[in-house]
C-alpha cells in the first residue's frame, strides 16, 4: 500500500527480518548513506530485473495445456 506523499516520494512501510535491518542499519551509520537510499537502490535494481517479464496471464507467462 501506497502510504504518505512528500515532495516527489511516497512513504512505503515494510517489515524486514531482525538479522537484515542490522546490517542494513551498521552499513548506513558505517558510510554514512541514508538508509533510505539503500532501500530505494534496491528496489530500483529489483525492477531493473525484471522489466523484461511478461505480466501474470500473458501467453508467453502461462503454460500450455495439451
Amino acid at each position: 500500500m501506497v502510504g504518505i506523499k512528500k515532495g516527489n516520494q511516497v512513504q512505503i512501510c515494510s517489515y524486514y527480518p531482525p538479522e537484515l535491518a542490522e546490517q542494513l542499519k551498521s552499513l548506513s551509520e558505517k558510510t554514512r548513506v541514508p538508509l533510505a537510499t539503500y532501500l530505494r537502490e534496491a528496489a530500483e535494481d529489483l525492477l531493473k530485473k525484471y522489466e523484461d517479464m511478461p505480466p501474470a496471464g500473458s501467453a508467453k507467462n502461462s503454460k500450455s495445456r495439451k
